[in-house]
């Protein structure tokens, strides 16, 4: 058993389509395991409690979300949640893992969304930037060359820990365009 029935293509498709009221195969409640803090805050407001006014169907938030938790509902064979949030590269991970099926784009259609946020087996509903910054008295950086140069640049960084962010970054400053970035190049990226 995947995580992904009509359920929660339903659910989905009620959660993200704006103006259209969807059963979730006549789900009273739902589950929906998310990273919880802010962001999950975030999502309740957003998405949450729009789609329970809409649709009368409670939905129930469980965190922390993870690929541990979803490889262990789903190699248990019990399912507890109908939508899953994880980060791109644990989708990837997902899929390779079998744990996931495809998406019906003809039935959720969550416009408007951005092409590059949209994937067979889940969409993306968050977006963000990386920017540098330094301070106002110190050299200014270039590119992110310079945010590996220690020489020309010295100090402290202060950089995400999530490789996800960071290797690609690290790929740009080598001179790797950014439409050839993946799949990432990990020998280059930590030379």
């Amino acid at each position: 058993m995947k995580l992904s029935t009509r359920l929660l293509r339903g659910f989905a498709l009620s959660l993200v389509a704006a103006g259209v009221a969807v059963s979730v195969a006549g789900a009273q409640e739902v589950r929906m395991i998310e990273a919880g803090g802010l962001s999950g805050d975030s999502i309740q407001a957003g998405y949450l409690d729009p789609f329970m006014e809409k649709t009368g169907i409670k939905v129930i938030r469980e965190n922390p979300s993870g690929l541990g938790k979803l490889r262990a509902m789903v190699e248990a064979g019990n399912i507890t949640a109908v939508l899953l949030e994880l980060g791109s590269p644990e989708l990837e991970q997902a899929k390779a893992l079998d744990l996931v099926e495809p998406l019906d784009w003809d039935l959720i259609d969550p416009l408007p969304i951005f092409d590059e946020a949209r994937d067979d087996y889940g969409f993306g509903y968050q977006y963000y930037s990386t920017i540098i910054a330094w301070r106002s008295d110190a050299k200014p950086l270039t590119g992110l060359a310079d945010l590996w140069n220690v020489d020309e640049f010295p100090g402290k960084r202060a950089l995400p820990d999530y490789p996800a962010f960071l290797l690609p970054l690290a790929l740009v400053a080598d001179g790797v365009a950014p439409d050839d970035l993946y799949p990432l190049d990990l020998d280059r990226a930590f030379a």
